[in-house]
């Protein structure tokens, strides 16, 4: 591997204009043969140190990560065939690189070597390497050579068809466009969507018409406010029906895929000796066992679905006072609750718009994370952009250090994946000559975007969605772990990995962080009073509900990858769960399974429920600033600073809670916040 190569990835940032997409590949096998030879000669060496072997090869496989992470994030974000063959060739190559590494008896040999007799190491070292260690037999290293090719085969083709999963589902929504030239058809929607959808119609040549598609912002929004019923079941319809046979372009079609997928993972839990996927995954989890998890699970659905059903009967009745005979449709629930809501708290959702433009919800944030962590944000000016739309911020301490960056992009647009989410661009991790690596997050979300000359305006609901990842993102840049396999969120368990995300979000519904968020876009007056005092109290509204949506998520995930999946029937399975989680039962044409790329496609296949779980350690966690009486207490913030987010996956997150609170976690701040009052 030349010197050139090496050096092109040894950059502070990503430098996305570098990125030839037709010379990509070659450049990933090379460094993938730099890799490899790296590894071969440090296991010639007749002694095994962490010095000696498991920092040189941290290094080379660093390289890797940095050469691959322009590829896999401009995929996500600005999708093109020529840039999605070259992503999942790459894909697939370093698939199988790092199947055959965890499958190398020699590499797990030399790793218990260093384990056992370097004596130089910390409990941090101690920690990663046992990692590891773990990974190496959950990777099949234990089995005979025969089934470990197959094991590797497997592996290879599960990220092929992983990533078939999440293009089919981008694609759908990307195609199912609705066209009208009736504006009258759209009563309800916002300025902004009509907007969109105009200036969506004139890209496409259509000057006389409206366009609309399902993307999240869009499809939300439909639901919540067109007048028209008709319009609201013809989204809900595409939306639900996504990559299935009963979309409108059944090509993109998940169903058999969905059956491989889970073969797959079925096959590799047994030649593990393990019943299920399910188990494999609960194995690197804070949980202990898949009964853990269900029965947890569980217990929060029979706290809450009492208030659930409750929270639906208020809904009819009130649907009922405005004349409404027919029963209430699953198309119908978003519409007449925000008009619920408006008649509750005298707001909906799009009329807070004025009072959260993205540039004050920034600066709010960045004066909250200076008020409890005593952290600097500067806005970058200069550096290598994708797209105009992206801004860099770097984070200084309390002490003027540099800890870090986070690049973001925050607005939807075409053939960007939907959702909102977290990566990592750069890990942080300590050279020999102690020098320090910065690490470097990204943070995408799909936020509306601008009307032409104006400022963007987020609903509070985008508000919660930035702190969430920008939880994320704090989390991997403010490590002070210098070991990148255990750095920021590496080496964290999935199931714990919400909580610095989900401990963000409280501050959003609190008047000391609302009075730093809120700046009306024409007034520049906050939130007043009376609207802050509802917003507050509509943190309640309808809790439940949402509460028992994500745990039939859960339940659906755990139970579907403990079945046998020769004979699983994927829609049957989530059919059941809804019988004991739902309130009001979907069509049977509701195919969500079909785009849960959750599941299917990313990291939470038998640990959807992590979400929930990490809940209660945040709701505990941030109920330390309640209990102390003020909510931006900095000496609360240190405390959180140094016990969780400095110290990545150095520990295990019982450890790491347990530290922090001096108890284990507990499950009443979460019903509390959650206005859940338990049976």
């Amino acid at each position: 591997m030349t010197e050139v190569l090496i050096q092109k990835y040894e950059t502070e940032l990503p430098i996305f204009s570098a990125l030839d997409i037709n010379k990509a590949e070659e450049e990933i096998k090379e460094i993938i043969a730099f890799c490899q030879k790296t590894k071969e000669a440090l296991l010639t060496q007749k002694h095994y140190t962490w010095q000696n072997f498991v920092y040189p090869l941290e290094v080379a496989e660093d390289t890797l990560s940095k050469a691959f992470t322009p590829i896999s994030h401009l995929n996500a974000v600005q999708n093109t065939p020529e840039l999605r063959a070259v992503y999942q060739s790459t894909l697939e190559l370093i698939s199988a690189y790092n199947t055959e590494s965890l499958q190398d008896e020699r590499l797990l040999k030399a790793y218990k070597i260093v384990l056992e007799s370097d004596e130089t190491l910390d409990e941090v070292q101690k920690k990663a390497l046992n990692d590891v260690i773990r990974d190496f037999k959950l990777s099949g290293v234990d089995l005979a050579q025969k089934e470990r090719q197959k094991f590797k085969e497997m592996s290879i083709k599960l990220s092929q068809l992983q990533s078939q999963f999440e293009n089919n589902v981008l694609d759908a929504t990307m195609k199912w466009q609705y066209e009208t030239t009736d504006e009258n058809e759209l009563s309800g929607l916002s300025n902004e969507v009509i907007y969109a959808a105009k200036e969506k119609a004139k890209t496409l040549g259509k000057n006389d018409s409206y366009v609309l598609g399902i993307d999240p912002p869009t499809y939300l929004a439909v639901l919540q406010q067109a007048d028209n019923k008709a319009l609201r079941e013809k989204f809900y319809h595409a939306y639900n029906t996504r990559a299935s046979e009963l979309f409108d372009y059944p090509e993109y079609d998940n169903t058999a895929l969905m059956s491989e997928i889970l073969e797959l993972r079925e096959a590799q839990a047994k030649l593990l000796q393990m019943d299920s996927h399910a188990e494999v995954s609960i194995a690197s989890k804070m949980a202990s066992s898949v009964d853990e998890v269900e029965g947890f699970l569980l217990d929060l659905l029979h706290k809450t679905k009492a208030q659930a059903k409750n929270e639906l009967a208020e809904l009819q009745s009130f649907v009922k006072t405005l004349g409404v005979k027919d029963d209430l449709a699953p198309w119908d629930i978003a519409y007449y609750s925000e008009k619920l809501k408006k008649k509750a708290f005298d707001f909906t959702e799009d009329e807070l718009r004025p009072f959260f433009p993205l540039s004050q919800v920034s600066q709010g944030l960045f004066d909250i994370l200076r008020d409890i962590y005593g952290l600097e944000a500067k806005k970058e000016v200069s550096f290598d952009r994708y797209n105009e739309d992206i801004a860099l911020y770097s984070f200084y301490d309390a002490k003027g250090k540099l800890r870090g960056k986070i690049i973001t992009d925050l607005f939807a647009r075409e053939n960007k994946r939907g959702g909102a989410w977290m990566d990592e661009a750069r890990v942080r991790y300590k050279h020999k000559d102690g020098s320090i690596q910065l690490p470097v997050a990204y943070v995408n979300c799909n936020f509306m975007p601008p009307q032409e000359g104006k400022e963007a305006l987020l609903t509070h609901n985008d508000v919660l969605t930035l702190f969430h990842e920008f939880g994320h993102a704090l989390h991997h840049v403010l490590t002070l772990v210098d070991y990148p396999s255990v750095s920021g969120i590496n080496g964290v368990e999935w199931d714990a990995v919400e909580l610095p995300s989900q401990f963000m979000e409280n501050f959003c519904w609190c008047k000391e962080g609302l009075e730093k968020l809120s700046k009306h876009v024409e007034t520049g007056k906050m939130l007043p009073q009376h609207l802050f005092d509802r917003l507050v109290a509509s943190r309640e509204f309808q809790s439940a509900l949402a509460m028992v949506r994500q745990l039939e998520f859960a339940i659906f995930d755990i139970r579907l990858h403990k079945a046998h999946a020769d004979n699983v029937n994927v829609h049957a399975i989530l059919d059941e769960v809804r019988k004991e989680t739902a309130v009001i039962m979907p069509p049977e044409y509701n195919r969500f399974e079909n785009s849960f790329s959750h599941i299917f496609a990313g990291g939470y296949a038998a640990g959807y429920y992590s979400y929930k779980w990490a809940e209660v350690l945040s709701s505990d966690a941030f109920a330390m600033f309640e209990e102390s009486g003020e909510l931006l207490n900095s000496d609360v913030g240190t405390e959180f600073l140094s016990h969780i987010l400095e110290k990545g996956g150095s520990s295990s997150a019982a450890k790491l809670f347990h530290n922090l609170r001096g108890r284990d976690p507990e499950v009443n701040a979460l019903l509390r916040h959650s206005g859940i009052k338990s049976v």
